[in-house]
């Protein structure tokens, strides 16, 4: 069984999958706006589809950062946690050991430690769900990005001057990210039934 720890940093690893393919979406469509510039007016349509691509990717960037910054705090929330989690298991074995008058304090520590540990599990399983939000939201903006790249593919369809294949590309993106999305929302489900 993986620990909370790896199946984050898996989650983390899903999450790179995703902002490389924003980039080269980002890229794709300012490249596509400056093609559709230089034909004037005869792409005008396809120019204003590709002005959304671009406002489009800022939109997914700002949510995968979102996303990011969230994969950030569980991953700080999940270090944290391992290392409470191995002071707690030496003390209890300490504790076995230990003398009457230093039993006391060490079980008032071995307590406070149960605590902590408490509150982490409540702010890891925070953190798991919100990134399952945030990732819906994402999945959503996804739809909306395969919609841009059919209306690129009917825009590029009408003038025959466009033919850079940029609607079958986006779709191709929006793949990925829906792909890493749904490994980083599992890998979220997996951490919520570690902690159960």
């Amino acid at each position: 069984m993986e620990t909370g720890l790896q199946l984050v940093s898996e989650a983390h690893g899903h999450l790179q999958g995703i902002m490389q393919a924003v980039r080269r979406l980002y890229m794709r469509a300012v490249n596509a706006m400056l093609n559709a510039r230089g034909l004037g007016s005869e792409a005008a349509g396809y120019q204003a589809v590709t002005l959304e691509l671009r406002r489009f990717s800022k939109h997914i960037d700002g949510s995968s950062d979102e996303l990011r910054g969230r994969i950030r705090e569980l991953v700080y929330y999940g270090a944290a946690r391992q290392r409470q989690a191995r002071r707690l298991v030496r003390l209890e074995k300490g504790l076995d050991e230990a003398v009457a008058t230093v039993a006391s304090a060490a079980e008032h520590r071995l307590e406070d430690l149960r605590a902590s540990l408490g509150r982490q599990d409540r702010e890891i399983a925070r953190l798991a769900k919100e990134i399952k939000r945030i990732s819906v939201r994402v999945l959503r903006l996804v739809e909306s990005g395969r919609n841009l790249g059919l209306m690129l593919r009917t825009e590029a369809a009408a003038s025959s001057a466009l033919t850079d294949g940029i609607g079958d590309e986006i779709n191709t993106l929006m793949d990925c990210v829906a792909e890493e999305l749904d490994s980083i929302e599992r890998r979220m489900d997996q951490l919520n039934e570690t902690r159960e």
